[in-house]
């Protein structure tokens, strides 16, 4: 089987800290580009998990969601917390596959089930499936 690397890229390096969901172009087509590359050399199967950067880490502290959520109020901020991280993910998607790296999103939202802040259960199957594809 072909070996499986992850790849954790900061938020911060995707995003500017201090500007509220603002992507880094330069940065997102550099690291897709650098990707596409190492993937072509070695075809190595491929997650990468990226940070929230400049388009989560506001909101989440906004309304503690670090903390657990508890209340109706910090629904909406979930929801709205997930709406502004699908949007970066969808970003560097989109330049992972403008470098011919065929990647697709999958929101840790609808893999994971938690309790009292512990991961209890992550669904791994569709992501299993994607990667004997070929699919980042």
């Amino acid at each position: 089987m072909t070996e499986l690397i992850v790849l954790k890229i900061g938020g911060s390096v995707l995003t500017y800290k201090g500007k509220r969901a603002r992507e880094n172009k330069q940065a997102i087509a550099r690291i897709a580009r650098e990707i596409a590359s190492a993937k072509k050399r070695t075809g190595a199967r491929l997650i990468i998990v990226h940070g929230a950067g400049s388009f989560g880490h506001a909101m989440v502290a906004k309304h503690k969601l670090n903390e657990g959520v508890y209340s109706k109020k910090q629904f909406t901020a979930v929801a709205e917390t997930h709406l502004m991280i699908s949007e970066l993910s969808n970003l560097f998607c989109k330049q992972l596959i403008s470098n011919g790296v065929p990647a697709v999103s999958f929101p840790p939202i609808a893999l994971a089930e938690s309790s009292e802040k512990k991961l209890e259960k992550i669904f791994l199957k569709n992501i299993r499936e994607f990667l004997d594809r070929g699919i980042v």
